[in-house]
This record gives structure tokens, sequence and C-alpha cells, in this order.
């Protein structure tokens, strides 16, 4: 077998964060223009789909220590969540917001594992914080009204497609599963709670103090970097991968369960309550279809965890019959 090698260093050698931080770099800079960012996110949908999965292995539900796979899968969905640049067209735009749930979309496909006959997804390698910012960025994009409804559409599937994979695991967890998890997530100080901002994220800025900043900090990598020689794209690749080993040691994985199925369950229902006018009709038809998929594939494994049996049965069912009654009303009226 062939190893292609760069500058001498094994690629087989190099670790995931390595190999996308540049193109995150470009994704999270807010004076990245929106070509670039399209392009820096079709890099990411490529590597996704070709490289990574050469890094997947079996999850077991226990806390343990990151690899460097799922600690470069927090960065990326880091990354996407902070998805910044400077607007141009709404055309423009809206390619770019594609771009970035096509490589929402890579992260759930089921992929071969290496050396093995089995599948799974780069999602199955994520913690609930970093599940939750996928779902933010979806529900995000939801919630901006002047999208075109293909956009709004396509990040209503990538939403759905989360939010199966959650629920299906849903049927796997038992309530010992869950109360070790949690325990062992507060031994090991991994205990923040995730959450989703419904908060609409901008994908443009116009900010100057924003812009100045980053360019002052540019100033300041450019006077502390050394000047490149002949051996500089080496140790730069050495550092790198140095520091990318010593933050493989410290941070501790949980996977994602059912802190992340009960948070999306409470931005859910909060986005049916009616009285809400901070949300529009369009919003809570968009919940209620993602709602029904979570009910679809939770079906009767959601009435074993009393949890998510008490908030769909009390306000759930209230906003529901509610939102039902609206309903009738503006039939009548029109």
């Amino acid at each position: 077998m062939v190893v292609w090698t760069l500058t001498g260093i094994d690629v087989h050698e190099i670790t995931p964060l390595v190999i996308i931080n540049p193109f995150l770099a470009l994704v999270r800079s807010p004076l990245t223009s929106g070509p670039i960012t399209s392009l820096a996110l079709a890099a990411l949908h490529s590597i996704v789909v070709n490289i990574l999965p050469v890094y997947l292995a079996p999850v077991q539900l226990d806390v343990k220590p990151s690899t460097p796979l799922q600690i470069a899968l927090a960065h990326l969905t880091s990354a996407l969540s902070q998805c910044r640049f400077p607007s141009s067209s709404p055309q423009q735009d809206e390619l770019v917001l594609l771009r970035l749930l096509r490589v929402i979309d890579s992260i759930l496909l089921p992929l071969p594992m290496p050396n093995s006959s089995n599948y799974g997804s780069m999602l199955d390698q994520m913690a609930d914080e970093s599940v939750c910012e996928l779902l933010e960025v979806g529900l995000g994009m939801l919630a901006r009204a002047r999208l075109g409804e293909g956009l709004r559409t396509a990040a209503q599937s990538c939403v759905q497609g989360i939010v199966r994979s959650c629920f299906a695991r849903l049927k796997t967890l038992t309530k010992d599963d869950v109360d070790r998890l949690l325990a062992s997530g507060k031994k090991s100080g991994n205990s923040t709670e995730p959450t989703v901002n419904l908060e609409p994220s901008k994908p443009a800025t116009d900010e100057k103090e924003d812009k100045e900043k980053v360019m002052d900090q540019e100033k300041v990598q450019d006077q502390v970097e050394p000047s490149k020689t002949a051996d500089g794209g080496k140790k730069s690749l050495d550092s790198q991968i140095s520091v990318v080993d010593e933050e493989q040691a410290p941070p501790s994985f949980t996977p994602h369960g059912l802190p992340t199925i009960l948070e999306l369950l409470r931005v859910l229902i909060a986005l049916l309550n009616p009285s809400d006018q901070a949300h529009t009709d369009s919003m809570r038809l968009c919940a209620l279809a993602i709602l029904n998929t979570a009910l679809e594939v939770g079906g009767v494994t959601l009435g074993k965890w009393p949890e998510l049996r008490e908030g769909l049965r009390d306000e759930g069912c209230r906003y529901l019959f509610q939102v039902s009654q609206v309903a009738i009303v503006y039939k009548v009226v029109c």
C-alpha cells in the first residue's frame, strides 16, 4: 500500500483537527467573504465524507477521554454554529447556508467503519452540547422569515434527520445507562446542561468593532509568528500536532442521549405556545412537523421516561389544544 507523506510526516499520523482547522478558521472569521466561506464548507463536506470515516470507532455508553475524532467534531459543530460572513446578496447568502446544511447532512450519513462491516455516523461521536449546536443552527434558520422557502425546507429536513437519530438512540438507552452517564459526567466535571438558543443566527455582520478586533488579532499573530523558512511548513505542522495531542487528554466525552432529547422537546413545546408572539405560524408548523417526527420515531419508548412523558402531557397537550382552537377561529373568520 502506498502511504502518502507530507514534509516527511505520515498523513495517517495527522489528527483530524489538524486537517480541518484551516477550514474552520475560514468559517468562523466574520471577515471571510461568502464565496470563500462556501468553498470552505464544501471542503469540510468532502473531509467529513471521505477522510474522517478512517477515524470512526464504536462508541460505548460510558464517560471516557475524547478521541481525536470527537475533539475534531466538537470544534466542527462549534464553527458551524458561529458561521458568519459579510452579506453580498440574498441568493449568495442562501447558497452559503445550503452548503452549511449539507455539512450537517454529511454528519448524519451512515458511514462504514474501518476494518469492520458495521456502519456508524459522525453524530454518534458527538456529545449533547455538540448535537444541540447543530439543532440550534437548523432551528435558527427556520426562525428567519426572510429566508427562501427552499432553504427553510432544507433546514427543517436537516433538523428532522437529527431528531430521528436522537430518538432512535432513545430506544437503546436504559434508566441505569442514563444515571451512570450523569453520575460519571459530574465526577469528571462534564455536567453542563445543553441548551438550544432560539435566536436566529445572523450570517452577515456589519459591526465595525468585530472587524477591528479580528484585524488586531491577525496583526498580533503576524508579529508573533517567526519568518517562514524551508522547514517552516514541517515545523508548523509538527507544532499543530503537538498542540492537538496536548488537548486530547483533558476533555472527557459523554455520548449524547437524554439531555439532548429533553432540551429539544422543551424548545419544540415552547414554539407551539400560541400566546408567544415572538414566533410566527410558519415556525409553529415547522415545530409541529419536527415534533411529529420525534413522536413517530420515539413511539411507546417515550412513555417509559417520566421526564419526557410529563412535558408532553402537560404543556405539550395544552399548547396543541390551544393551537387547534386558534386554527378553527382563523377558518371561521376567513
